[in-house]
């Protein structure tokens, strides 16, 4: 519609046009359970600046609560900024001396960005959940 301008007589702009962009999500849905006796939390959506809290409360929690290996199943992120990054870093960190952090499934466009970063060097990264699953496990034995 011309002008970012909503339905016709209705003098309201669409909230798409308003910006010139469209509104992005900034909630992340995220689930958790447990998997062989490792903690799976999957999130959906972008990991970004507004949303990175919200994980990084949930995998704190987890830790907090007993569980020391932990998987991030990142099949359903889309992006992830720096601030995403941090939060796996933080969680890597937490986690090293008694658990172990895994980063599962990252889409293609995730994975880009942990290679390009080089945080497929620091944080453990697997292409399935599978493989994440098995190698949580292995460090728990």
């Amino acid at each position: 519609m011309p002008g970012g301008m909503g339905p016709v007589g209705t003098g309201r702009r669409s909230a798409r046009w308003a910006s010139g962009r469209r509104k992005r999500d900034v909630h992340m849905e995220l689930s958790s359970a447990l998997q062989d006796g490792i903690m799976v939390v999957a999130a959906t959506g972008d990991l970004n600046a507004t949303s990175c809290n919200q994980v990084e409360t949930e995998l704190t929690a987890q830790a907090d609560a007993g569980h020391r290996w932990i998987v991030l199943d990142l099949g359903e992120v889309r992006y992830v900024s720096s601030a995403g990054l941090r939060v796996f870093l933080v969680s890597a960190r937490k986690l090293a001396k008694a658990g172990a952090f895994v980063l599962a499934r990252p889409t293609p466009s995730v994975a880009q960005i942990l290679k390009m970063t080089g945080f497929d060097r620091i944080v453990q990264v697997e292409p399935s959940l599978e493989a994440a699953v098995a190698t949580a496990r292995a460090k728990k034995n």
